[in-house]
């Protein structure tokens, strides 16, 4: 797995891990009212517990060679994620 993948100096593209759970969890919550229309999975309720399965469930997939799931982050703010 790349540790992370720039297009040179806007974006960054960083592999889903297990490192990055709390943050994304965060970044989920916090738009949550945005992005609940695409994404059945955000509900009301959706837990740090639920991030985590898909995070773990992501790292297999890269594992196992069957898909390769990344964050895509603003090269200049990053929001946290190392």
């Amino acid at each position: 797995m790349p540790e992370r993948l720039t297009n040179g100096e806007r974006f960054e593209f960083l592999p889903v891990h297990t490192a990055c759970v709390a943050e994304l969890f965060d970044a989920i919550a916090e738009s949550k009212n945005e992005i609940s229309p695409w994404m059945e999975r955000c509900h009301c309720d959706y837990s740090a517990n639920e991030t985590k399965q898909s995070v773990d469930s992501r790292s297999q997939a890269w594992e196992q060679v069957k898909k390769y799931s990344f964050l895509t982050l603003d090269a200049q703010s990053k929001h946290g994620f190392e």
